[in-house]
């Protein structure tokens, strides 16, 4: 996996389907009102469907391996 200068792993399109290791930092994210309903927007959903605070799992990837 190559790892642009701006420290982003980027996965090739082909990867798709396929296992791979994963190192980094797990965490949780809270997103605001707002912010969610635009992601939800973003996905095609009702941004209706949003009334609160939305909690998502993030990973801060430092390397990608696909096996």
């Amino acid at each position: 996996c190559n790892k642009a200068s701006f420290n982003v792993n980027i996965v090739p399109l082909d990867a798709t389907g396929k296992s791979a290791i994963v190192s980094g930092i797990f965490h949780t994210e809270t997103l605001g009102v707002d912010e969610a309903k635009h992601y939800a927007e973003d996905a095609g959903k009702d941004p209706a469907t949003v009334t609160g605070p939305v909690t998502q799992f993030a990973i801060d990837v430092d390397g990608v391996k696909l096996m």
